[in-house]
């Protein structure tokens, strides 16, 4: 996926990867968009979820033209990490 100029997945996990390496990346999903990969899109990363069968296709060459790879290495710097909040929370929960 670090090489391709894009990807397109049915399945959340692998666009996910990609747009966090900022591989322009396309979920083909028939469902809502789930919070993860809303919380990609709304910090910047290169996600996009169509489900509509006669645009994918259209829109992944649409989205390859305009978009490069992004460098997201600054924006995950930026990111809490999940460790620290998973530690928070269990020393809360255990007082």
């Amino acid at each position: 996926m670090f090489h391709a100029r894009a990807v397109i997945s049915g399945g959340g996990t692998m666009v996910r990867e990609s747009a966090l390496m900022g591989v322009p990346s396309i979920e083909y999903f028939p469902l809502e968009t789930y919070p993860q990969e809303l919380f990609l899109m709304e910090n910047g990363f290169p996600l996009k979820h169509i489900k509509d069968t006669k645009l994918i296709i259209a829109e992944a060459f649409n989205y390859i033209e305009k978009s490069k790879k992004v460098n997201t290495s600054e924006k995950i710097r930026e990111l809490e990490n999940p460790i620290e909040i998973a530690i928070k929370e269990f020393n809360r929960k255990t007082r």
